[in-house]
C-alpha cells in the first residue's frame, strides 16, 4: 500500500489501512446511508505550530471517536510553503461492517481506529522527516481554502479540524499582501476579510450548501518561536476572533477552539452537532 504525497511516494508500515485510497481528496465514493460525515484534517508543519507526536496521536484518537457511520471518510492535509504546495496525503474511509450485531460494529470500530491512530502519526512524522529547511510561512487561509473548495456537496456534514496556531505568517505575492500575526498587529474581523479578498481566500458563502463546522486545535498561548516578539492570551483571542467571523461569513454552522483535543467528541455533543 502506498500514499500519494506532494509528489513523493511513502510507504505505509505494515501494509495497514486497506481501505486507505489513492484517488485522491476530491474523488468520491459511494456514500452509505445514515448520515455519513467527511472529517478534513489539516496540519500545519511550520516553525512553531502545535503539531508535536502527542497532540497528533490525540488529535487522530479523537477523529476515531467521532467518525461512527460507515462511508464516512477521514482526509488528511499537510500545509505546505505555500498554498500550493499543500496537499491531500490521505483519505481513510470507515467502511464498517455487514455482520450485524453490537460485537461486529465494535470490532469495525476497533479496527478502524486502530489503523487510523497508526497511520496518520507515520504520515505526519515522514513529511516532517522530509523537511530540509525550517518552514517559516504560514498559509493558513489560502490553505483552507483550497481543503474546503473543491469537493462539498449540498448538505453534507462536513467537520474541519486545523491543527494549527491560528498565526498566519505570509510573504508578498504581487497585489497580494503579507501577514504577520505573530509579531505583527493582530487583524480586526474586517482587516481580515480584506487580507483574505486580497489573496483570494476563504471567499464568504462558500460553505453555505454543506453543513460545516470547524474546530481549531492546539491553540495556545506560547510564545512566538525564538522568542522574537510578546504573545499573550489578549493577542490570542482577539486572533481566533478574527477566524471566527471569517468562517462565519463563509457559512459555517460554527467554529470553536479545542486546546485538549481528548475533548472533542464532548464539544461536539454538547453543540449538538451530526458528527456524533
Amino acid at each position: 500500500m502506498r500514499i500519494l504525497r506532494s509528489g513523493r511516494t511513502a510507504a505505509v508500515t505494515g501494509g495497514i489501512l486497506a481501505s486507505l485510497t489513492l484517488a485522491g481528496c476530491g474523488t468520491r465514493q459511494p456514500a452509505a446511508p445514515a448520515d455519513p460525515i467527511t472529517v478534513k484534517l489539516l496540519i500545519d508543519l511550520s516553525v512553531g505550530a502545535p503539531a508535536l507526536p502527542q497532540l497528533v496521536r490525540d488529535t487522530t484518537t479523537a477523529v476515531g471517536e467521532v467518525v461512527t457511520v460507515p462511508g464516512s471518510v477521514v482526509e488528511v492535509w499537510l500545509m505546505g510553503v505555500s498554498a500550493g504546495e499543500t496537499v491531500c496525503a490521505a483519505r481513510i474511509r470507515y467502511e464498517g461492517t455487514t455482520r450485524r450485531g453490537a460485537a461486529a460494529t465494535g470490532a469495525a470500530r476497533r479496527r478502524f481506529l486502530a489503523e487510523l491512530t497508526a497511520a496518520v502519526p507515520d504520515l505526519v512524522e515522514r513529511e516532517r522527516s522530509a523537511i530540509t529547511a525550517p518552514r517559516s510561512t504560514s498559509p493558513l487561509a489560502e490553505s483552507v481554502t483550497k481543503m474546503l473548495g473543491s469537493d462539498l456537496r449540498p448538505g453534507e456534514h462536513v467537520l474541519v479540524l486545523i491543527l494549527s496556531d491560528l498565526r498566519e505568517v505570509t510573504k508578498a505575492a504581487g497585489a497580494s499582501p503579507a501577514a504577520d500575526w505573530e509579531c505583527g498587529r493582530i487583524p480586526t474581523p474586517d482587516a481580515f476579510r480584506r487580507y483574505a479578498d486580497a489573496r483570494g481566500a476563504l471567499p464568504a458563502g462558500l460553505l453555505e450548501s454543506a453543513l460545516v463546522r470547524v474546530v481549531a486545535l492546539g491553540v495556545d498561548a506560547d510564545a512566538v518561536p525564538g522568542g522574537r516578539c510578546e504573545w499573550n492570551l489578549v493577542r490570542q483571542r482577539a486572533l481566533s476572533e478574527a477566524w471566527r467571523a471569517a468562517f462565519s461569513e463563509m457559512g459555517a454552522v460554527s467554529f470553536s477552539v479545542v486546546r485538549d483535543p481528548t475533548t472533542l467528541a464532548r464539544v461536539l455533543r454538547t453543540e449538538g452537532g451530526q458528527a456524533v
